[in-house]
């Protein structure tokens, strides 16, 4: 498209153009060797223009349009290329066959993020979004201009960005190692006195600030799986042991999480050593049961996985052992994460019951059930029960943990007039059924049994009952309960 340069000052100021003339010819008698190309900042001008070839890179030959100049003179545009100096960097200069001088374009510099602003004796172009300073150029006269140099002048810009990196790396220290982006930002926004006018770049790593900074690497949560069917890979780990001992003597708790639908399987164990002979039976178990192959298996380092008789089986079925990188949890973080929710359910329900910690294996299973058809995961706002199984779960027989119940005694002869039932703790729910599991306070022992009669409502309304008299209690010192 042409572009009428008639208007510019260039062809209007005598003294401007004098001003020009020197510098071209200055630049024409060291043609063998330039140093300085001096360009200028027109706010005039639709686009980078220059005519001298040498100064452009990544040269495109591509014809355009003419461009008119002042004097009724006309120019074609014979290709783009572009112009990098440091951290300056024109793209899209075009090279116009016949033009005397090089022009900057304000409005490109505008479209490509920069901000423009005029002042007396100069002009400064910064970064719209950081306010960081790009370029600077003086006003000679009624132009404002830039010189970028070439060869020797690059070699006493770097010497010069060297001094100044090593201000930078002194004030560094200065501040107790602290962070170039905040002394940046002490200089941009004139936070502080005496701080020098530099720009803090970090062009190398500081062997201290490693030493005494360096923190565990962040890992990147995956959006999407690699696998879409149950099953397809497993995560395992172990927790434990736990101080106390559950009511059978449990002290470890084996969690196994599906990739896939995120459903958990728990088992328990007196001692590490058990580890593996759980593990490869509730592999067998999962495989026949939902009729699918596990394909991977992972797990930490720990030498409860890590051993001769779960790899031998691994290898013998064509299971894939993936390990987490040593004292690197967050590899393994699904069923890590997963530990962590099972334990923080299961100390709130002991709380919430009252009851002494040895129950801390039935409420992690207790959670671990009611989890399985409760929580949803979010790739498919599906429960994992309903991924695994393909239908819906039903909730309907749920009962509050460490509640009163009452189960039918017929596990002993009793006589004719014997209650036939006693009182009994709820426990939670059998393996993957709907069976119930109690604690029976006479004889101490848990029993899984399908006659249990519950009455949640009467336990709410008894805690509200005693809630209530402890109130009036309070406000009537001299008040008793029975």
């Amino acid at each position: 498209m042409p572009t009428s340069l008639s208007n510019d000052p260039i062809s209007k100021d005598s003294d401007t153009s004098e001003l020009l003339s020197l510098t071209d010819s200055e630049e024409s008698s060291s043609q063998k060797k330039p140093r300085v190309s001096t360009w200028v900042i027109d706010s005039g001008c639709l686009r980078h223009m220059t005519g001298t070839l040498e100064l452009l890179s990544s040269y495109i030959k591509q014809e355009g349009s003419f461009v008119a100049f002042g004097g009724n003179q006309k120019g074609r545009i014979k290709g783009y290329g572009m112009i990098v100096k440091g951290e300056v960097r024109m793209n899209q200069v075009s090279y116009v066959d016949g033009l005397k001088h090089n022009l900057v374009s304000v409005s490109q510099l505008c479209d490509n993020g920069l901000d423009v602003m005029f002042k007396i004796k100069y002009c400064i172009m910064y970064k719209a979004r950081t306010l960081i300073e790009v370029m600077r150029a003086s006003r000679r006269g009624d132009l404002y201009l830039r010189c970028f140099g070439t060869l020797e002048a690059k070699e006493e810009i770097c010497l010069v960005s060297s001094v100044k990196n090593e201000d930078a790396w002194l004030w560094h220290t200065r501040f107790c190692h602290l962070n170039f982006h905040t002394l940046d930002k002490l200089v941009r926004l004139k936070l502080v006195k005496g701080l020098p006018s530099i720009k803090f770049e970090k062009d190398h790593i500081c062997s201290a600030c490693e030493m005494g900074k360096l923190r565990r690497s962040s890992q990147q949560t995956k959006s999407d799986t690699s696998y879409d069917k149950p099953l397809q890979m497993l995560d395992v780990d172990l927790c434990g042991p736990i101080a106390v001992q559950s009511f059978g003597g449990r002290k470890y708790i084996l969690v196994l999480v599906d990739e896939f639908s995120h459903f958990t399987w728990v088992k328990f164990m007196k001692k590490k050593s058990q580890v593996p002979s759980l593990l490869i039976n509730l592999l067998k178990r999962l495989q026949v049961l939902h009729d699918s192959q596990v394909r991977v298996l992972r797990s930490d380092n720990g030498t409860e996985f890590k051993n001769p008789a779960v790899e031998e089986y691994l290898a013998s079925v064509g299971i894939t052992h993936n390990f987490s990188a040593p004292r690197t949890p967050q590899q393994n973080g699904v069923v890590e994460r997963k530990n962590r929710t099972l334990v923080e359910a299961a100390r709130t329900m002991l709380n919430a019951s009252g009851h002494p910690l040895k129950f801390w294996a039935e409420a992690i299973s207790a959670a671990c059930y009611t989890q399985n058809r409760s929580l949803i995961v979010k790739r498919f706002e599906k429960t994992p029960y309903h991924l695994l199984h393909n239908k819906r779960p039903n909730v309907k027989f749920f009962h509050v943990f460490g509640y009163k119940c009452y189960v039918l005694n017929d596990r002993e002869p009793i006589g004719k007039f014997n209650p036939k039932g006693d009182d009994a703790i709820f426990l939670g729910y059998y393996w993957d059924s709907t069976v119930s599991r109690v604690y029976v306070s006479r004889s101490g022992i848990v029993v899984v049994s399908t006659n249990v009669r519950f009455d949640d409502n009467f336990q709410v309304t008894q805690d509200k009952f005693k809630e209530e008299l402890k109130i009036q209690a309070d406000k009537s010192p001299n008040a008793t309960i029975t």
